[in-house]
């Protein structure tokens, strides 16, 4: 059911006029809404499908009560969002704004749309894909956005499962509407450390580049004929083209060991196309020294 009734306060100022749509001439309570799919057509876009969806809430002047919406995404399984929103000209204040589905997740803040936003997130579970066993995973964490669309800021502190590797990951930095910035980022695989720095671009083609120290990286955890530590610095950065990535990379190891013997390493090349090129490759440990280049495969 779904009841519109004229505003409660006929004083009530009129709605904004300026873009921001803060508050309807009526209230709106809706009690119960069922839909069992509701298809979006965009143009020049295949259509988006939700399945199962439900809506209760509430707009009355410009505060919006979410009791439930909930449906079943074309990304991420089924999704259930509920909260309450105050609806001012300059932006959106967020009050307990939670959803449950891939992730459990509370969100509260300010959303500027020409002022600085502040918005500050914790979730408590995170799992993707839903549907079969997690390549990415979270037990929890937390994030903070400020700034503008075009020029923000962010901190990010939270522990992540990859591919069934546990990493406890803080970051932070600034972004604009084409890349992001990590000024400083640390890892912890508990079998070594990261800390470094790492930027993206995401217009076409996408970026990415990475720098930073490695830390006491433990390779028997990976391979229990490995044993020692390792110790160095690693640049890379990865071009994703429509055909395939394009990645470089440079790794320096010193004041490393590996099965007891002092190690060190001086390897730059690129992966192309499955080839792995080597362009140096000096190895030294112990008596051993292995220097090559040339391609791996």
């Amino acid at each position: 059911t779904v009841e519109v009734k004229p505003a409660a306060d006929a004083s009530l100022p009129a709605p904004a006029r300026d873009g921001a749509l803060t508050r309807l001439a009526v209230d709106l309570d809706v009690r119960a809404l069922h839909l069992g799919q509701l298809v979006l057509v965009l143009p020049e876009r295949a259509p988006l499908a939700f399945d199962d969806v439900a809506l209760e809430g509430r707009w009355t002047g410009d505060r919006v009560q979410l009791g439930r919406l909930e449906t079943v995404t074309p990304w991420v399984g089924r999704l259930r969002i509920a909260g309450q929103a105050q609806l001012k000209p300059e932006g959106i204040d967020l009050a307990q704004l939670r959803s449950s589905g891939f992730a459990d997740i509370e969100l509260e803040g300010h959303l500027g749309y020409r002022t600085p936003s502040d918005l500050r997130a914790r979730w408590h579970a995170l799992r993707w894909p839903v549907a079969d066993t997690p390549r990415l995973a979270s037990s929890g964490g937390r994030l903070r956005w400020m700034g503008h669309f075009d020029d923000w800021r962010f901190a990010l502190d939270g522990a992540l499962a990859v591919e069934g590797e546990s990493l406890a990951v803080r970051v932070h930095g600034r972004g604009t509407l084409t890349d992001a910035v990590a000024e400083q980022l640390s890892i912890d695989t508990g079998h070594g450390h990261f800390d470094g720095h790492a930027t993206i671009d995401w217009r076409a083609p996408v970026t990415l580049r990475l720098g930073g120290r490695l830390r006491g990286i433990q390779p028997q955890h990976w391979l229990d004929q490995l044993d020692g530590e390792l110790n160095g610095m690693v640049e890379a950065s990865a071009r994703f083209e429509e055909a395939a990535p394009v990645v470089a990379f440079a790794l320096r190891l010193d004041e490393s060991r590996l099965r007891q013997y002092p190690l060190r390493l001086d390897a730059r090349g690129r992966y192309v196309a499955q080839s792995l090129q080597l362009e140096r490759f000096a190895l030294r440990s112990g008596p051993s020294r292995i220097d090559a280049a040339g391609t791996a495969w």
